[in-house]
């Protein structure tokens, strides 16, 4: 588990690092994506991976994202990086 302090703590899943970037992973179950909870969450999740890419990128480091994944995504044949695409959250969202 990584505990990140922003706003307070806050506890993920997984941490995964590719040649390009680093991804928190949380999975959740598919009926609690929408929670309140959840969501404010991945609110803090999101900015402090744009703080931490932020740092990153201007000292040689990679980005950061959040990955938000229903329990029911993850499967054998799919990819880090689909479910990346298919998942990573942003300010945007």
């Amino acid at each position: 588990m990584l505990n990140i302090y922003l706003q307070g703590f806050l506890t993920v899943c997984f941490v995964a690092e590719t040649e390009e970037v680093i991804y928190i992973i949380e999975a959740k179950a598919k009926n609690e994506i929408n929670d309140a909870q959840v969501l404010a969450k991945k609110e803090v999740a999101v900015q402090w991976c744009q703080y931490a890419s932020d740092y990153m990128l201007n000292h040689g480091g990679k980005p950061w994202k959040y990955i938000l994944i229903p329990h029911d995504a993850i499967q054998e044949n799919k990819t880090l990086k689909g479910l990346s695409d298919r998942y990573t959250m942003t300010t945007k969202c």
